[in-house]
């Protein structure tokens, strides 16, 4: 059981399962992990899962947006690493759409 755990990455559907710099994603290669403190910051601003940063009105048909660190008010001191963050998120391919994420 630990190797699966391990091995468990979610497939991105509408984002209401994968946790923000907790959960790997498909295609994350590990860059899916944020600091405690900005994951607890993000919690306080009720930013959860993946589908609270999809940027719905600046996306185009074939790429999803995903919002800044302006967008969501972070602090300078975690811009950086924000930015790090939907980097990889982008790099993934990941596109919102319906149905429920799934354990891959």
């Amino acid at each position: 059981m630990p190797l699966i755990r391990e091995n468990l990455v979610w497939k991105i559907n509408d984002g209401f399962l994968a946790r923000i710099g907790i959960d790997p994603w498909n295609g994350c290669g590990g860059k899916h992990l944020l600091s405690k403190a900005l994951i607890k910051h993000l919690n306080s601003l009720e930013i959860k899962f993946l589908a609270d940063i999809a940027n719905p009105l600046n996306t185009p048909i074939l790429d999803q947006r995903w919002k800044s660190a302006i967008q969501i008010n972070l602090p300078p001191h975690w811009h950086q690493e924000w930015t790090d963050y939907i980097n990889s998120l982008s790099k993934s391919h990941i596109r919102i759409k319906q149905g429920p994420d799934e354990l891959i």
